[in-house]
């Protein structure tokens, strides 16, 4: 959760609105894993936390790692479902590319998640540690650091868990630093907005998401894009 809603859900439990904000650090700086461990707060706050709370990672399944750097995760969540993460170096970049569905609906043919079926949406918490186990296990700052969504799933079709997630990624995370993939879906706007000129080019990045887009052909034309991606004809 970002600090806002942090501070929201601790609510009485916290004596002062900044410990959201070290709470926050802890999480998504630190990468703490146990409150025990936030020792900026006082002990019988942490006690009260470690009852009520957890702290909750995907499982690293498998990890494969490839001649180059990269590696490739499987992670096992809570309910059993399986998504995938790839971490990539190239020189002194970074990438991490990460999932935003157990599965996919969209079926495109050059895709092997659509095999899987739809599966389910992930929560922008599911979304975030990703990252978060990534850089744990493989020592990352969060500096620098480059994301796409081009894991498992349609990032669009999980709209609301994707603005959830940047909005705490991009706490740690430059947002002109994430990407995140589309197949050919057309993005609607759904606010009460005006959606004419200045004004709908406003909404689309303030209502819904401020990072880098770009289209997921796999084709060289159109017509066979269409014919591989369902969703973009």
């Amino acid at each position: 959760m970002a600090p806002e809603r942090l501070r929201e859900t601790l609510g009485e439990l916290i004596d002062r609105p900044f410990r959201a904000d070290q709470i926050f650090q802890a999480l998504h700086v630190r990468g703490v894993r146990d409150f025990a461990a936030m020792t900026e707060l006082h002990k019988d706050l942490r006690a009260r936390l470690a009852e009520r709370f957890r702290i909750g990672w995907p499982e690293i399944a498998e990890r494969v790692p490839s001649a180059d750097g990269t590696c490739k995760f499987l992670f096992r969540l809570h309910d059993g479902a399986s998504i995938e993460a790839v971490d990539i170096p190239d020189g002194d970049r970074r990438t991490l590319c990460i999932s935003s569905q157990a599965g996919c609906a969209l079926a495109c043919s050059f895709c092997v998640t659509g095999f899987w079926g739809a599966g389910r949406n992930l929560t922008a918490g599911e979304i975030v540690a990703q990252v978060l186990a990534i850089r744990a296990d493989r020592q990352l700052p969060a500096e620098g650091l480059r994301l796409v969504f081009m894991g498992m799933g349609e990032p669009l079709l999980n709209l609301e868990s994707l603005r959830q997630a940047l909005d705490i990624l991009g706490r740690t995370i430059s947002l002109r630093r994430i990407t995140h993939g589309r197949s050919g879906r057309t993005w609607r706007c759904r606010c009460t907005r005006p959606t004419t000129g200045a004004a709908r080019r406003s909404c689309r990045s303030t209502a819904a998401i401020r990072c880098r887009s770009c289209w997921r052909r796999c084709a060289a034309t159109r017509s066979s894009a269409a014919a591989r991606s369902p969703s973009s004809t």
